[in-house]
């Protein structure tokens, strides 16, 4: 109907949409949408569909690299800041409070030095797995840097609810990780803050 509408009026339309191949599969595809004028008559249009499944393919998997850090698959810091942005402006149209756990990997460096690099990589991914294991599906954690993450909590907004997560996350990090034959105990540091009760823009 977009297309009628825009080729009715006698201007070129393009869009991307999804097409089903004959098989029953979904392609991405280009359409250039050209009117069919005798005079100053349209008697048809006139369409050229481009498949654009593979470029749509490739943006996608450059999206992802772009906002995803490459060891454990977490958003990375510029996924984060833009989903905060948003989280924030929610908060200020719907008047709801929300939480930020900052959380620190203690003595993480001693392992890289004495276990090397790959078994401090290998933990960091299986840190991350036990992350998500324990968030719910609105949460949202990411890796901002060596052995830092941050938890974004849209629906927690009291310092009682901080506290039974941060509480549950202690508890779950009492069980040691397994490494290349290695038992590693990892210890937190958590920090806890609401907005806007704590700060009123993202920096703060």
């Amino acid at each position: 109907k977009r297309v009628e509408f825009k080729v009715g009026h006698g201007k070129v339309a393009i869009l991307e949409s999804n097409r089903q191949r004959k098989d029953g599969s979904l392609v991405n595809v280009s359409i250039f949408a050209y009117p069919i004028m005798l005079g100053s008559v349209m008697h048809g249009i006139y369409a050229i569909y481009v498949d654009i499944t593979e470029h749509k393919r490739s943006e996608k998997k450059l999206n992802y690299i772009a906002t995803h850090d490459s060891l454990t698959g977490l958003p990375n810091r510029v996924y984060f800041e833009n989903r905060l942005t948003l989280e924030v402006e929610l908060s200020q149209r719907n008047n709801q409070k929300f939480a930020l756990l900052y959380v620190d990997l203690n003595d993480f460096k001693k392992v890289n030095d004495e276990l090397g690099h790959a078994v401090g990589d290998a933990l960091l991914k299986q840190v991350a797995g036990r992350f998500t294991e324990l968030l719910r599906k609105s949460d949202v954690v990411a890796r901002i840097g060596g052995d830092e993450f941050v938890l974004l909590l849209p629906e927690t907004s009291k310092e009682k609810e901080i506290h039974k997560i941060v509480k549950k996350f202690f508890k779950a990090f009492e069980e040691p990780f397994v490494v290349q034959d290695h038992k590693i105990y990892v210890n937190l540091s958590i920090g806890g803050v609401i907005f806007p009760d704590d700060g009123t823009d993202i920096v703060t």
